[in-house]
């Protein structure tokens, strides 16, 4: 009877961490585009070559999108935690045309040559926000099935450990009960401790 409640119980905490709640992130509301105050409009890259220096403007724009996104209310950040998506979708979408070179800079050491990228001026900002909240959601999602991980580890540990603790109880007739008590949550413990260090 003790083992069905056992698994009972088990069951019910894997489904309850596991299972989907009404807790999901709720869209950005309105979806109106923002004010573009301070939407970028060109950056600039440098490099020794114009194709260094292509390169760069273009991770430049990344990087200028990207902190304008969190200046916003409500600010745009959980699509920036998959940055190889977040990097596909401004160049991609979000780059207006190939660019052009600059005037070199001179320096010092030689001269460095300038690419001047022009931007998008009126970005797809539904679309934004829907990127944004797709990405959030894979985010909480990944959390929770994290959470339910070790949740299920607990549990395990502690049946384990239960389950053990009865059956050498059990073959030594209760001759060690105090001992294998202390055991038991000797280990336990050392098993919690080195749960939180690695997390």
């Amino acid at each position: 009877m003790i083992r069905l409640i056992l698994g009972l119980a088990a069951a019910g905490l894997l489904w309850f961490m596991a299972g989907d709640s009404c807790a999901q992130p709720q869209a950005n509301k309105p979806n109106k585009a923002p004010a573009l105050a301070g939407w970028p409009r060109e950056v600039k890259g440098y490099g020794k070559t114009i194709e260094i220096a292509r390169s760069n403007a273009l991770d430049e724009a990344v990087k200028v999108v990207g902190a304008w996104l969190k200046s916003q209310n409500p600010p745009l950040e959980a699509w920036q935690l998959e940055p190889e998506k977040f990097e596909e979708y401004v160049r991609t979408h979000l780059v207006d045309g190939p660019g052009q070179p600059g005037q070199d800079v001179k320096l010092n050491v030689g001269d460095v040559k300038e690419w001047i990228q022009p931007i998008r001026e009126a970005p797809n900002w539904p679309e934004m926000v829907q990127l944004n909240e797709t990405a959030q959601r894979r985010y909480v999602a990944h959390e929770r099935q994290t959470w339910a991980g070790y949740g299920l580890a607990i549990l395990t540990a502690l049946l384990a450990t239960g389950w053990g603790y009865l059956r050498v109880d059990e073959w030594t007739q209760g001759r060690f009960s105090k001992w294998l008590g202390i055991g038991a949550a000797t280990l336990l413990a050392l098993a919690g401790v080195a749960w939180l260090l690695s997390v």
